[in-house]
């Protein structure tokens, strides 16, 4: 019994091997082997560093890598991943790229010095396997870390543009001004070219030569002691500062971004007539002042501050809704040519006893002596 059961079984087995045999001779179809051609075509077109060196300074100067990825019709890819590589520092191990095919990573020290690569890597899957992942294009880049240079004096001015002798002190909101920076060692000698600064404000934003925003920091090299950078004031008014480091020395500057004030400037003076006598002030001269404002609008309830090196005036008159202020000149018993001046002045709207600008224009009255 047992036997015949076993010889069924084998039986069954032989015929089960036979039919799957035939079965795959009437199959014409052949086996699909994946392709190693990858389905999306792409290329690394550049790859670039905004530092060619850093600090051993715990990731306080960075260097930001950007690589720039186009597809086979030269143009940028959107959303593509991009990998990272590297010997040495820290970085971000992927970043995808934005709408015009850049993505970007920041790259720092991770304590020891020395050349890093970076190498960025773009795949793609395979053509008939999805599952198969291949690296179309790879570029690499280096940057170093080196020791932090002797500090020992950073100083910060604004300047409205870079070849002026006169600073900024309080510049307005949505305003681009020239951050000029000079750095000495411990020597009072200049830094090394090349020295690494690092900027960083508390309002506003750092811009680039070509006007493009960067962020609230951003990094800059010196050439003969000197470095600069372009600011943009932002369009919050208030107590602001712009900190400069190298390692672990800072300095600051601080300022005020000032509000669009009302600047005002003096058209016009007259003095009606412009000869009087020494008479005791039976006669007088009328001087007329009119203020206009920085879009050439009259300037309304505005005061007028007058003075004179000789004779008597009225200090202080405000100006009409014409923009016009009127005082009185007398004599004070001397004779000659008095010079009147009239001034103006544009305060602050941010801190209203701080003056802004200023504005004077002169005029002359003859004090003569009575005729006979």
């Amino acid at each position: 019994m047992g036997f015949a059961m076993k010889k069924n079984t084998l039986i069954i087995t032989v015929f089960v091997l036979l039919l799957m045999a035939f079965m795959a001779g009437c199959d014409s179809r052949s086996p699909v082997e994946p392709s190693m051609d990858p389905a999306n075509v792409l290329k690394i077109v550049r790859i670039t560093t905004s530092a060619d060196s850093i600090y051993l300074d715990e990731g306080r100067t960075f260097a930001e890598i950007s690589v720039y990825v186009e597809n086979q019709d030269n143009d940028p890819v959107v959303g593509q991943t991009v990998y990272f590589q590297k010997n040495l520092g820290k970085l971000l191990a992927l970043s995808s790229t934005d709408s015009y095919g850049i993505a970007t990573a920041t790259f720092s020290d991770d304590g020891e010095f020395g050349l890093a690569t970076i190498t960025a890597y773009v795949t793609s899957p395979t053509i008939g396997d999805p599952e198969t992942i291949v690296i179309v294009d790879e570029a690499s880049i280096n940057v170093k870390i080196i020791e932090v240079p002797d500090v020992s004096n950073i100083n910060i001015v604004l300047k409205e543009h870079p070849e002026d002798a006169e600073p900024i002190t309080n510049p307005f909101i949505n305003e681009v001004v020239y951050v000029d920076i000079s750095a000495k060692d411990s020597q009072g000698e200049n830094v090394p070219d090349g020295t690494v600064l690092t900027l960083r404000a508390s309002a506003g934003f750092f811009q680039n030569n070509a006007g493009g925003a960067l962020s609230d920091s951003t990094m800059v090299t010196t050439v003969d002691g000197k470095a600069y950078s372009w600011f943009n004031t932002g369009t919050v008014p208030g107590a602001t500062q712009i900190f400069v480091r190298v390692g672990v020395y800072q300095q600051s500057k601080t300022f005020t971004i000032e509000n669009i004030a009302q600047i005002l400037s003096i058209e016009e003076i007259t003095a009606t007539p412009n000869v009087i006598y020494s008479d005791n002030n039976i006669t007088f001269s009328t001087i007329k002042v009119i203020v206009r404002d920085s879009e050439n609008y009259a300037a309304s309830s505005v005061p007028v501050k007058f003075r004179t090196d000789l004779g008597r005036i009225i200090n202080t008159v405000y100006t009409d809704s014409s923009g016009v202020a009127r005082t009185t000149f007398w004599d004070d018993g001397a004779i000659g040519l008095a010079t009147i001046e009239a001034v103006v002045k544009s305060y602050s709207t941010v801190n209203p006893e701080t003056v802004i600008s200023e504005s004077s224009m002169s005029t002359t009255v003859t004090i003569q002596v009575v005729p006979d």
